[in-house]
């Protein structure tokens, strides 16, 4: 649009669930720009001209090992999917394993059209990243955004729906546009980990300094005739510090060296490999660094001081050196502290177990036991009916049933929708979910009222959840939706049923409105297994 031109740089899209090469599922198609935009070590290959024509690609150095061994890349053809091929231009280094584009072969995107000019539905598998050009402001986007709105939708949608600019920082802690991969962590997580890691080296710290306060009265002769013997109490403190540093220095290596053994462990855990990089990351090193002064002048000074703090004649004539009150006092209140923190950790594992007892049990509206969910690597309606009934020539398979993204999934696709009503036009958005007649059988969704989808039902009803009735005004009577129209996915058709809600998401997030409807095309199939 021309009224976007002189802020912006560069612009592309990067879809990273539009096709798979063998098991790598980091394939993603993006636009010429994507390289202006993102920085990229390049091996070879010219990253201006890298993406120029239709059907040409850039892989990364471990695939192209895995595929081509040692021999150059470059000018090779890769068959995508069946029959489609992709000639390599250009050889990256790999993305760091903590990126939020993991993607290991990138193909220009007008490689595999797929045309969708409904612009009331959204799809988070596609991203749009664009690079403002020196100067510009994302302020200063409001106005063409809603402009490009009203040139593209409907009045009533262009009224309701808004776009804005979301800083690519952003977008890793936010879960609402995970683009397929799945990278995005919660930032309360993400603070609250952080925050028990910190209170757990406060109470070591707080245990090492009651331990050597209290074992105080076995140094205070050493303290005593290193003083008659000239030292300062400064020189005393240094040297106190310097054992503290040592413990320290110690308690790390081996911290390290613990994690460099659990790492691996971890890695089917947070879905991508952890490494610790001291040479080459000078974040880590510089956090080991800071976390090495603070943990040696939080857990020593005090001791230091207090030892450093005899006199002579006291350490000397005494096993047990005189105290102040005070610092009596410091110390009873380390210890209260220190039982606080433990308590609150206590009730903090507690309500954890509870909750991962919770995902355990919890109802999620439909039965998961003994379901199989595959991927489907075809979408030709013939094909997919001549493996359904393979599958059902099994005799340990009960059911088959075929969707776009089964029932919880990260992926969702959602659409406005419009229900004509007797009285009134309601509008709303709901996930919608793309199955067949055997979907709502084979995962045991319960019919509230109505009926379920028909092989014959494509685009003739749908069928709608619990809370799509209660957002519609039909909470406690269900059955008095049946028949209303619903306009959705540019298509129109009556409701014929309601299920009992089921999640389509995370436990974390509430249910949401879920228009269900018969399709053509779907991507994965649910396999109900005796």
């Amino acid at each position: 649009d021309g009224n976007f031109t002189p802020s912006v740089y560069a612009v592309t899209r990067a879809d990273g669930t539009v096709a798979k090469f063998k098991d790598e599922p980091e394939v993603a198609f993006v636009d010429p720009d994507y390289f202006q935009i993102f920085s990229y070590q390049w091996l070879a290959g010219d990253p201006s001209r890298a993406l120029a024509n239709p059907g040409s690609a850039v892989i990364t150095q471990s695939l192209a090992k895995t595929m081509f061994g040692e021999a150059n890349p470059l000018g090779r053809l890769i068959t995508c999917g069946r029959r489609d091929e992709v000639q390599i231009t250009g050889l990256v280094a790999d993305p760091p394993p903590n990126t939020d584009l993991p993607y290991t072969l990138l193909i220009r995107y007008d490689f595999q059209q797929r045309g969708n000019d409904n612009w009331r539905s959204i799809s988070s598998a596609t991203q749009c990243y664009l690079k403002l050009a020196p100067g510009a402001q994302a302020e200063s986007f409001s106005v063409p955004l809603h402009a490009f709105i009203e040139k593209h939708m409907e009045k009533e949608d262009a009224e309701r729906i808004s776009l804005s600019l979301q800083p690519l920082l952003a977008q890793h802690f936010d879960n609402r546009f995970q683009g397929g991969v799945g990278r995005t962590v919660s930032k309360t997580a993400f603070l609250a980990l952080g925050l028990i890691g910190l209170v757990l080296i406060i109470t070591a710290c707080i245990n090492f300094v009651n331990l050597n306060t209290a074992l105080a009265v076995h140094r205070a002769k050493e303290v005593g005739v290193r003083k008659v013997l000239g030292s300062s109490r400064l020189r005393l403190m240094a040297n106190f510090l310097g054992e503290t540093a040592l413990i320290t220095l110690l308690a790390i290596a081996a911290a390290l060296a613990f994690a460099e053994i659990m790492l691996p462990q971890l890695q089917s855990i947070m879905g991508y490999r952890l490494e610790l990089n001291l040479t080459g990351d000078f974040f880590v090193a510089g956090y080991l660094l800071l976390l090495f002064a603070a943990v040696t002048l939080l857990a020593g000074f005090y001791p230091a001081f207090h030892l450093a703090s005899f006199t002579p004649a006291d350490a000397i004539r005494s096993n047990r050196p005189a105290s102040r009150a005070g610092k009596g006092l410091l110390r009873k209140s380390l210890v209260v502290l220190q039982f606080a923190i433990s308590q609150t950790l206590i009730i903090c594992v507690m309500v954890i177990a509870g909750q991962m007892d919770y995902f355990r049990s919890a109802d999620m509206g439909f039965v998961k036991e003994a379901v199989v969910e595959l991927e489907l690597p075809i979408r030709n309606q013939s094909r997919l009916d001549r493996f359904k009934q393979l599958l059902l020539q099994h005799a340990a398979i009960r059911k088959v049933g075929y969707s776009n993204s089964g029932t919880a999934s990260e992926s969702t696709w959602s659409s406005n929708y419009t229900l004509t009503d007797s009285v009134e036009i309601k509008e709303g958005r709901a996930h919608i979910k793309f199955v067949d007649q055997d979907f709502i059988d084979t995962y045991q969704l319960t019919m509230l009222t109505g009926e379920g989808l028909a092989d014959s039902d494509s685009l003739e009803r749908y069928v709608v959840n619990q809370t799509f009735a209660e957002k519609a005004g039909y909470g406690e009577h269900p059955e008095k939706l049946l028949g209303k129209y619903l306009k959705t996915w540019g298509k129109e058709a009556p409701i014929g049923g309601v299920v009992r809600d089921f999640n389509t998401t995370s436990l974390h997030q509430a249910v949401e409105p879920v228009v269900m409807l018969v399709w053509n095309r779907y991507w994965q199939a649910g396999v109900k297994i005796d």
